[in-house]
């Protein structure tokens, strides 16, 4: 039910969904400025060794300002005619990227630090959106309203700063636990065992990132529309979590699925342009999918597509 619903929700309430994209546009380039001190130094070394020779291949301009020659290539990659040759460039412009870090340790350090700082800085402005995503999305839920973007994401400035602070302390430790095991299954990943390590990667993928929203469902959606406080609202989720579990994480499951099978094919084949649209819909549907399971769990009513829901009896008696 709170599938569905939520796909109602996302029908009847669309337009938060360019402010996600225009959100997204921002930080990307704000972080794209500060990247310029982390690129240039990097893109000088190699362009001096000769590794971003890539002569061989059509340049990214020449492909998008030409359709005929993106069909080529298109045609190409379908066909499996370059896959080999591609391939193996690529693997040596990786294989010389890695010598000149391990010989120049005056350019690995500051490349290494400053990665991390940017990555720091973009999950951190990243979490700025949920409130006031959470804010117009309880108003519509609550009592059919439509509230603009904007104004919530400066009535809820104050608080992001603290829910961001918290929420990235769990979620980088979280995450670093994922990246470590994924690593370790890529060291598993070898051409005579793809076709049984492939797949349990992207097992492993969905699981991992469904638990992570199972445990947070709950999080941004009580800070936005309670009065309980950071630290009470992410007690909340934790209990409400696993009160809840089952019935929460086979939701994410399939979600999941969903939106990375939907962001594998969009992006395969519009040559990733389809995935400015894809991500904030899939945001936006995120956290929709949150507030309903919210609703769901705590017995309330909500509207969805001008109706009014009522949860399951069964939902209600839990309480």
């Amino acid at each position: 039910m709170a599938f569905r619903n939520a796909f109602k929700i996302l029908y009847g309430r669309f337009n938060p969904v360019w402010a996600v994209l225009l959100f997204m546009v921002v930080l990307g380039l704000v972080v794209g400025a500060l990247s310029y001190f982390l690129i240039n130094p990097v893109y000088s070394a190699l362009f001096e060794a000769g590794i971003l020779d890539l002569t061989d291949f059509p340049s990214l301009t020449q492909i998008l300002t030409s359709p005929a020659q993106m069909n080529v290539l298109f045609n190409d990659i379908l066909a499996g005619i370059e896959i080999g040759e591609l391939g193996e460039r690529i693997s040596m412009i990786w294989t010389d990227i890695m010598l000149i870090f391990r010989e120049q340790s005056s350019l690995r350090v500051p490349t290494i630090i400053l990665f991390f700082v940017l990555v720091s800085i973009f999950r951190f402005l990243l979490g700025f959106y949920e409130l006031p995503l959470y804010k117009i999305i309880e108003g519509s839920m609550s009592c059919d309203a439509k509230f603009g973007f904007f104004s919530r994401f400066i009535g809820t400035l104050l608080l992001s700063l603290k829910y961001v602070g918290i929420k990235l302390l769990y979620t980088t430790a979280y995450d670093a636990l994922f990246y470590l095991i994924l690593y370790y299954l890529f060291t598993l990943f070898t051409i005579t065992y793809a076709w049984v390590v492939a797949p349990l990667i992207l097992v492993f993928v969905i699981v991992f990132i469904s638990l992570r929203y199972t445990t947070l469902a709950f999080f941004g959606v009580n800070t936005a529309v309670s009065n309980d406080g950071i630290l009470k609202s992410f007690r909340f989720a934790f209990q409400k979590g696993f009160k809840h579990f089952f019935y929460i994480f086979v939701r994410f499951l399939l979600v999941w699925t969903i939106i990375i099978l939907l962001n594998i094919f969009f992006g395969l084949f519009t040559f990733f342009v389809g995935l400015l649209f894809t991500i904030p819909l899939c945001m936006y549907y995120i956290a929709i999918m949150n507030m309903t399971l919210y609703y769901s769990t705590t017995g309330k009513r909500y509207y969805a597509d001008g109706k009014i829901i009522t949860p399951p009896t069964a939902m209600r008696v839990l309480q």
